[in-house]
């Protein structure tokens, strides 16, 4: 019985890239911003003094941890699996021919979803579409 609900479609999935490509950039300059404000906070924090952690860079840092996470929650709410954020690694459920439950696996420098693993194996057992799939018997071979 499958994990998922949805399943998609390799088309489905490649028709997603390009917003999951600008989504992905737009995580890791979020990313950038966030880190200095973080550590800066952090810090104030951690003094567990009377100080004020408040002001101008609390209100950015908030803002943009707020648009981080509306992001992220974006692509969940598609039904694809993130794997790694900064190297825009995804995975989208699809079922096999042979109705096997497996992932369709893509990260942002690949131009195409050209992957899949099981959805216990990982990246380490990726293997390129086509590999592993039982191909199904034409018409004319009875």
């Amino acid at each position: 019985m499958p994990v998922y609900e949805h399943h998609f479609t390799l088309d489905e999935a490649n028709a997603l890239l390009p917003r999951l490509r600008g989504w992905f950039r737009e995580l890791a300059e979020l990313d950038e911003r966030l880190a200095p404000l973080g550590a800066q906070h952090a810090k104030l924090l951690e003094q567990r003094s009377a100080c004020n952690v408040g002001g101008r860079e609390l209100g950015e840092y908030l803002s943009l941890s707020l648009r981080w996470r509306r992001r992220v929650e974006r692509i969940l709410d598609l039904g694809v699996q993130i794997k790694d954020i900064d190297r825009g690694l995804c995975d989208f459920p699809h079922l096999l021919e042979d109705g096997r439950e497996v992932y369709l696996c893509w990260q942002i420098t690949e131009p195409e979803v050209a992957w899949w693993h099981g959805i216990e194996e990982g990246f380490a057992g990726r293997r390129p579409l086509g590999a592993g799939r039982r191909r199904r018997p034409r018409r004319d071979e009875g």
